[in-house]
C-alpha cells in the first residue's frame, strides 16, 4: 500500500433509522452497542488502523448525540468534522453534502453497519494498484433473502465490476455489497449525472450512482473486505450479534469497565456495557445491557436487551 495515498474517511449517519423502532432506543442507529461500544466506535477505529487522519461524519437531526458519544471515545487519533444533512434523501444525497470538503480519495462507511474481521488494507491496495475510481467492499453471501435486501455486484475478470443491482428480485451473483466504498472525486460527478434523471421527491441512491460511474467508463472494482456484516433492522439482529460474538470469544460474559455489581447477582452469557449498576439479588441471562444503565432495584432479565429507555424481550 502506497504511504503517500492520502485517504479521508466519511461516515454517513444522517438516516432516520425507522426500521428498529421496536427497540427502546431514541438515539441514532450508529450508537447501537456491540460489546459495550457503539457501532461508530468500531468504524472510527478501523479508519485509524489503516492510517486515516481526517474523518467527516454526516449527521442528521440527532447529530448532537453522535458528536457527544464520539467526543467521549478515548485515545482516538483522528480529526473529526461534522457535516449536516437535515433532510436526507438517500445515501448519495448524504455523501454529496461532504463534496465541498473533500480533496482526496474517500473511504466511506454506512454508519449503521457492523462488520466483523474487517480487512480494509486489501481494498486500499486494490484501489491504488488498479488506478480506478471506486472499490466496493463485498462478502460472499449464499442466503438469497439477504441478497435481495442489499445490493449485488456482478464482476468480470480480476473483480472488475460490470453491474451493481440494488435489492435484486433474482440475484445473479452471491457477491453482496456491505456498505463500505472507496471513491475518488468522480463519484460526485456521477451523483450529479444520476440526480438529473430523477424527480425531486426521489431518493438519491448510491448503488445507482456507482452504476453511473460504470456506464461512464470509469473503472470500478470489488474486494472482499470482511468475514461478516450485520445490518441491524430489528432488536433480534442486535441481540444475536452480541451473543454470537460472546460465543466466538469463548467467554461466559462480557463485562465492560466501571460496572458495579451488587451481592447475590447471577450473570450468565450476557453483555454488560460501561458504567452499568446492577442491584443486589438480580438475575441476568442471555441478555445485553447498554452502557450507563442504572438499575435501581433487583431485576430478572432473560433473553432481553435493556437500554436507558426500557427493555425488549427477544422471542
Amino acid at each position: 500500500m502506497n504511504k503517500k495515498l492520502n485517504l479521508t474517511g466519511v461516515i454517513l449517519c444522517a438516516g432516520k433509522g425507522t426500521r428498529i423502532k421496536k427497540l427502546p432506543f431514541k438515539k441514532p442507529k450508529t450508537l447501537l452497542e456491540i460489546l459495550g461500544h457503539p457501532i461508530i466506535y468500531y468504524q472510527l477505529k478501523y479508519m485509524e488502523i489503516v492510517g486515516i487522519k481526517k474523518v467527516f461524519i454526516v449527521i442528521g437531526k440527532n447529530g448532537k448525540e453522535i458528536a457527544k458519544k464520539v467526543k467521549s471515545i478515548k485515545n482516538l487519533n483522528l480529526k473529526i468534522n461534522y457535516v449536516k444533512d437535515l433532510n436526507p434523501k438517500g445515501i448519495a444525497h448524504s455523501l454529496n453534502k461532504a463534496k465541498n470538503y473533500i480533496n482526496s480519495p474517500i473511504l466511506v462507511f454506512l454508519g449503521d453497519i457492523f462488520l466483523r474481521n474487517i480487512h480494509l488494507k486489501t481494498m486500499i491496495k486494490k484501489y491504488y494498484n488498479s488506478k480506478c475510481s471506486c472499490v466496493l467492499g463485498h462478502i460472499k453471501e449464499n442466503n438469497i433473502k439477504k441478497l435481495k435486501k442489499n445490493f449485488t455486484i456482478k464482476v468480470k475478470n480480476n473483480m472488475l465490476v460490470k453491474r451493481v443491482v440494488e435489492k435484486p428480485i433474482k440475484p445473479e451473483t452471491n457477491l453482496k455489497g456491505v456498505g463500505i466504498y472507496l471513491f475518488d472525486k468522480n463519484i460526485f460527478k456521477a451523483i450529479d449525472i444520476y440526480s438529473k434523471s430523477l424527480n425531486k421527491s426521489s431518493d438519491l441512491g448510491i448503488t445507482e450512482s456507482i452504476q453511473t460511474l460504470i456506464d461512464n467508463n470509469h473503472k470500478v472494482y470489488s474486494s472482499s473486505c470482511a468475514e461478516e456484516d450485520v445490518n441491524i433492522n430489528e432488536p433480534k439482529d442486535l441481540w444475536e450479534t452480541n451473543i454470537k460474538l460472546l460465543k466466538k470469544m469463548k467467554k461466559k460474559n462480557f463485562i465492560s469497565n466501571k460496572v458495579k455489581i451488587g451481592t447475590n447477582v447471577l450473570i450468565k452469557n450476557s453483555v454488560i456495557g460501561q458504567g452499568v449498576n446492577i442491584p443486589d439479588n438480580s438475575v441476568i441471562k442471555n441478555s445485553v445491557i447498554f452502557s450507563n444503565v442504572k438499575l435501581k432495584r433487583e431485576i430478572s432479565l432473560i433473553s432481553s436487551i435493556r437500554t436507558k429507555d426500557g427493555y425488549v424481550k427477544i422471542k
